[in-house]
């Protein structure tokens, strides 16, 4: 069964996150006020990790940082989200 389950955030360079991921659908705040990404999660799949990087606008970028998610406004910062598979 497909089911969209959140992953809270911290606000770092890079970090992981493990779950059954199919696609990670969206990224913002939650009614906390602490970031998350909801993904996509299905049961009948393996768990595996992905690897989230978070960059502030004007900060450098690897070449690779992996797949634009999305941006989150934090009080006076924004950020942006990449995503990629391990």
């Amino acid at each position: 069964m497909k089911q969209v389950f959140k992953f809270p955030l911290q606000i770092a360079d890079e970090q992981t996150i493990r779950g059954k991921i199919v696609q990670p659908v969206s990224v913002g705040l939650d009614p906390n006020q602490c970031p998350c990404i909801w993904a996509e999660c299905d049961d009948q799949t393996e768990e595996r990790d992905m690897i989230v990087s978070i960059f502030g606008t004007g900060h450098p970028l690897p070449v690779f940082a992996g797949s634009y998610l999305g941006m989150l406004v934090q009080g006076s910062f924004v950020w942006h989200v990449y995503i990629k598979p391990v």
